[in-house]
């Protein structure tokens, strides 16, 4: 997303949530014989931008998992996509690399 974040207002509050909260209503299947047409959904907003020269707001972000996917992802690789997204607006330290020669072909 890209949106001005809304600091001091519950996730479930904001009107992107309650969009994409409509989205996957829509999407649901009926149960077991019948999935979701999708195995996850992951939402973040980190519209940094909007902060200007101040300190940006922390990322908000959403997965969606549904009760029946039409295929399910290891509850493992599920837990690192949620980690990636929580995370993604962090720029790592690493200070092996000091010239283009130390960069992988």
């Amino acid at each position: 997303l890209n949106v001005v974040p809304t600091p001091g207002i519950d996730l479930r509050e904001k009107r992107w949530y309650r969009y994409i909260e409509d989205l996957v209503s829509k999407l649901a299947g009926g149960g077991p014989d019948a999935p979701e047409p999708f195995n996850a959904l992951v939402v973040t907003n980190y519209a940094y931008h909007y902060a200007g020269k101040d300190k940006a707001q922390p990322i908000e972000n959403l997965s969606v998992m549904p009760l029946y996917p039409s295929h399910r992802f290891p509850p493992e690789l599920m837990s690192r996509i949620h980690a990636s997204a929580s995370n993604y607006a962090q720029i790592p330290d690493d200070r092996r690399m000091t010239s283009s020669q130390d960069l992988p072909q």
